[in-house]
């Protein structure tokens, strides 16, 4: 069973939030000879020192059919080990059951809880399906692989960490009480990819396939810092992964997250289960919904 000790940060009083909204003008006013390009690079090496939770959706239905409402994801990441764990929030799916698929995300692998919806029969006595996140899944299950790195905001930071090239800065904005600085950077995938590995490699791959052409691959990223300058919010297309444009927002800095993780026992790989999957499909529809 996967499990995660998470604490969430407590609700901001009035307060709290005149106290930020301080901190964060003095912060600002400290680092103004800071360029935009400088701003957005330190924000992602912040972010990806520490941990997050965070809260995910996207804007295509591609990969789950049509939906009632957004399907959203919320969880928490140690960005720099790279592991996190997320939950997907399913009721607005077109069997309108409803329920939860849980991910646990490892640096080269997956773990998936399956949503009480979900049509696959595990095998007695097991409770996980784990895939290992190299490039024979990927070539077993096409795309599979760039659509878990775009359920997890360690790509979005990634991304960002190492292939951004220039930024613009859009102002101050003001979202739920809570002062950010906005940015509209471009980040180079071409760029980002020398230095990825891993899964995270194969679905920058996949980005820039997707894109096609010659020359450098860009695209556009909106990102948020908060007063300390982490990346409180950035949103995102992954071309080819089917989730469209993906907004991440990312709180609770520093909060203590930890991870159980699976054993063997528990455990059935995705390639065992490979006769069960719908043809022409994400195992993800397998893992959260009824066929």
């Amino acid at each position: 069973m996967i499990c995660v000790r998470l604490r969430l940060p407590a609700r901001r009083s009035a307060l709290a939030v005149l106290i930020l909204a301080v901190s964060f003008a003095a912060t600002a006013c400290g680092s103004s000879s800071r360029s935009p390009l400088a701003s957005v690079q330190s924000g992602a090496a912040k972010t990806l020192a520490t941990t997050g939770v965070w809260y995910l959706v996207w804007s295509s239905d591609a990969v789950f059919g049509p939906t009632q409402r957004p399907v959203g994801e919320r969880g928490a990441s140690v960005f720099s080990s790279n592991e996190a764990f997320g939950a997907l929030d399913l009721d607005g799916l077109p069997d309108g059951k409803g329920g939860t698929a849980f991910l646990l995300f490892l640096p080269r692998s997956l773990y998936v809880s399956l949503a009480p919806t979900s049509s696959l029969s595990l095998p007695k006595g097991k409770s996980l399906v784990g895939a290992t996140l190299d490039e024979r899944t990927d070539a077993a299950f096409p795309g599979f692989v760039e659509q878990t790195e775009a359920l997890n905001p360690q790509l979005l930071v990634d991304e960002l960490a190492w292939g951004t090239t220039s930024a613009t800065d859009r102002g101050k904005q003001v979202i739920n009480h809570v002062p950010f600085t906005r940015y509209t950077a471009s980040v180079d995938l071409d760029q980002a990819a020398k230095k990825a590995k891993g899964p995270v490699r194969i679905a920058i791959d996949a980005e820039i396939g997707a894109l096609g052409g010659h020359g450098h691959h860009v695209i556009p990223v909106t990102v948020w810092l908060d007063g300390p300058g982490h990346l409180a919010r950035v949103q995102a297309p992954v071309p080819g992964s089917g989730f469209g444009r993906v907004l991440a927002s990312i709180d609770g800095f520093g909060q203590a997250v930890g991870s159980a993780h699976p054993t063997a026992k528990q455990t059935v790989s995705l390639a065992q289960l490979a006769s069960s999957l719908p043809a022409g499909r994400s195992p993800f529809v397998a893992f959260t919904v009824s066929s």
